[in-house]
C-alpha cells in the first residue's frame, strides 16, 4: 500500500490545527517545537545537528504555508478509497493495525486538535488497557504529547519523549550543580563528561523505557476519572488557559496519588529510582501547584524516611479527591463555568 497520500492528508490536517494555534505558544516554547518538528520530518534525531540557516529557512516556508491555511477545514481520511471523518480513529486504525501503523487524533491543551501517524513498535495489555508504544513517527503537528488515553489504548511516543530527555540533558550539563538530573542521568551512566554518543543514546534508551512505566500508571489510573462530565468540562473552560491547566493539574494530581497511580505504588515499593523518575516528570507548573509534594519528595530522597512523604501524599488525596468531586457535581448541576473557575481558584 502507498502511504504517500495517506500520510499528506494527515499533514495537511496537522499544518491547519498549528495554523490556528501556534499564537498560543511562547516565543521560547515555539521556537523549541519548531525545531523538534523539524527534525521529525527530516527522520533527525535530538541529538543530530542542524544547520541554522536552514532551519530558519524552513520556518519562514512552513509559516508562510499557515497564513495560506488559516481558515481551512480538516480534510477526511481517506483509506483504499473510503472515507473517514479525520477523528474517527477507531475506524481508521481497525484499517492500519494490519500495517503495524496507528493514527492518533484528539484534541491537547487549550482544546487544539492534534494528529501523528507512527509505527507501533510493541503492543501489549496491562490490566485493561492496550499499551502501545510508538516508535518512527510518519507525520505529526506540533502538539507531540508523550503518553495519552486513547478509548482503551495507552499511546507512548518515543519520539517526543527521547526529545524531553535531550533538552534536559543539555540542561543538565549547563548547569554548576546536577541535583535531581544528576542523580537521574548518573544512573544510566550518563555525566557531563561523557563523550561516547553511543553511550549517551543508550543511556537515554534505556531511561525511556524505564520512565514507560510511571507514564503508563498515569493513563491507567486517568482512564478512572476519565468521564463523559470531565470531558464537557474541558471543552467548556477550555478558552481560559489559566483555569484549564489548573483543572488539568488537579486531575493529574488525584490520579498519580490514586491507588492505580504511580506515585501511590513508588510509596507501596519504597522505590528511590523510581521516586527520581517520577520527579523528572513532575512539570513545573505542578509543582507550583503542590510544591509540599515535590519537598516531600526530595527530603525522602536525601533521608531515606519514607513517612513524611506519605503523610503528605495521603492528606493531598483527601483533598484533592473531595475538591475534584465538588467540582464535578458543581458543573452537572449548573453547567456554567464562573464557578468552577472560582473553586479552582481557591483551592490552588
Amino acid at each position: 500500500m502507498d502511504l504517500n497520500p495517506l500520510i499528506s492528508r494527515i499533514k495537511y490536517n496537522c499544518n491547519i490545527s498549528d495554523a490556528r494555534f501556534w499564537g498560543n505558544y511562547s516565543l521560547c516554547g515555539m521556537l523549541m517545537r519548531m525545531r523538534e518538528l523539524y527534525r521529525s520530518e527530516h527522520g533527525l534525531k535530538p541529538w543530530d545537528r542542524i544547520d541554522r540557516t536552514t532551519v530558519a529557512n524552513w520556518i519562514s516556508e512552513r509559516e508562510a504555508l499557515w497564513e495560506e491555511l488559516e481558515g481551512s477545514d480538516f480534510l477526511e481520511i481517506t483509506i483504499s478509497s473510503k472515507r473517514y471523518h479525520p477523528f474517527d480513529t477507531k475506524n481508521i486504525n481497525s484499517v492500519l493495525k494490519d500495517l503495524g501503523l496507528l493514527y492518533g487524533a484528539g484534541y491537547g491543551s487549550f482544546l487544539k486538535p492534534t494528529f501523528f501517524l507512527g509505527k507501533i513498535k510493541n503492543a501489549y495489555e496491562f490490566n485493561g488497557l492496550t499499551v502501545m508504544t510508538i516508535g518512527e513517527e510518519l507525520c505529526r503537528d506540533l502538539n507531540a504529547n508523550i503518553a495519552s488515553l486513547q478509548g482503551k489504548s495507552v499511546i507512548l511516543r518515543e519520539s517526543p519523549l527521547l526529545e524531553l530527555l535531550w533538552s534536559r540533558l543539555v540542561e543538565y550539563r549547563g548547569r554548576r550543580f546536577g541535583g535531581l538530573l544528576s542523580h537521574l542521568f548518573n544512573a544510566y551512566g550518563i555525566h557531563k563528561n561523557t563523550t561516547s554518543i553511543e553511550d549517551i543514546t543508550a543511556g537515554l534508551h534505556k531511561l525511556s523505557e524505564d520512565l514507560q512505566e510511571i507514564l503508563i500508571l498515569h493513563e491507567y489510573g486517568e482512564s478512572s476519572y476519565e468521564t463523559e462530565e470531565f470531558s464537557r468540562l474541558l471543552i467548556a473552560i477550555g478558552e481560559d488557559r489559566e483555569a484549564e491547566l489548573r483543572l488539568r493539574g488537579l486531575r493529574d494530581m488525584l490520579v498519580d496519588l490514586s491507588p492505580e497511580g504511580p506515585l501511590h505504588t513508588i510509596l507501596e515499593k519504597r522505590d528511590e529510582d523510581m521516586l527520581i523518575r517520577y520527579l523528572f516528570l513532575f512539570d513545573p507548573f505542578r509543582k507550583s501547584l503542590f510544591p509540599e509534594i515535590f519537598r516531600a519528595s526530595q527530603e525522602t530522597i536525601q533521608s531515606g524516611d519514607w513517612s513524611p512523604l506519605e503523610e503528605v501524599c495521603t492528606d493531598t488525596f483527601g483533598k484533592t479527591s473531595a475538591y475534584f468531586s465538588n467540582i464535578l457535581r458543581n458543573w452537572k448541576t449548573k453547567k456554567e463555568t464562573d464557578s468552577i473557575k472560582h473553586l479552582l481558584s481557591e483551592f490552588i
